[in-house]
């Protein structure tokens, strides 16, 4: 869900994303970053509130509520709201880092359970994730981690390199960029997922498909055994039922 209306909602009246302010709301609160998805999303207040079950007459009230951080919403409610503006739940959870302390304190934090660490290349200051942490795993988990974290640092700088801007582009199209870049960020772990369930759908479609195959095979073979026709009614009747349960588990998958 992008909004390409290039909108007051998107655009925060006639600034660029980045340059958007929100009064009074701290930034990574999770207020703040409810108000930034509704106006990525092109929702008005209500709008939202009504996407997440609100009345009509409350539903502006309550998500104004949400952004000013007056009322803060429980595990239930976040899960609604996420549905709601298509994001990962945990994209709302509070993390405030506007505060220096606060960012230093979640690099420590980095560095303790993931392993992030400075280095020095070239004379300039680096991020590294291979150090020691807090975890009790093996070598194989701690590489497998560390792989992970790679592939995705590979990831995220690929899609940081497509936001930026070249010469070619017009206010419009620097625009689109930065908006598909932050959305891919809100919505990162959830197109995991996605993707995820639909690779398990594909080879449990797969596997289903290999099934029926070996009962077609054994039906056509059923024809042709020495048995009596009580029990090569038994036999067929069995077969049917099996490949009937599996046409049907087929037809979920695809739908």
């Amino acid at each position: 869900i992008i909004c390409y209306n290039y909108c007051n909602y998107c655009l925060g009246g006639t600034l660029p994303l980045k340059q958007r302010t929100h009064k009074n709301i701290a930034p990574g609160t999770i207020g703040a970053k409810i108000k930034k998805i509704r106006e990525y999303r092109c929702l008005t207040q209500k709008e939202l509130g009504l996407k997440c079950g609100f009345s009509e007459t409350t539903a502006q009230a309550r998500i104004k509520q949400y952004e000013s951080n007056q009322k803060i919403p429980r595990e239930k409610a976040l899960q609604t709201l996420a549905e709601a503006l298509s994001i990962d739940k945990e994209v709302l959870y509070d993390a405030d880092l506007s505060s220096y302390t606060q960012a230093i304190h979640t690099l420590f934090d980095l560095e303790e359970y993931h392993g992030l660490h400075p280095k020095e290349i070239d004379g300039h200051i680096c991020l590294e994730f291979s150090g020691a942490t807090e975890y009790d795993g093996s070598i194989e988990q701690l590489n497998s981690s560390y792989a992970k974290m790679a592939s995705f640092l590979h990831e995220w700088y690929n899609m940081y390199k497509k936001s930026l801007p070249s010469t070619l582009d017009n206010e419009w199209d620097m625009f689109e960029k930065q908006l598909d870049y932050e959305l891919w960020k809100y919505e990162y772990f959830l197109n995991k997922l996605k993707l995820a369930q639909k690779t398990s759908a594909r080879m449990e479609e797969t596997t289903i498909k290999d099934k029926l195959f070996e009962i077609n095979q054994k039906l056509s073979k059923l024809y042709n055994a020495d048995l009596s026709q009580e029990e090569f009614n038994n036999k067929k009747e069995e077969l049917l039922s099996q490949k009937e349960k599996l046409l049907s588990q087929l037809q979920v998958i695809n739908e």
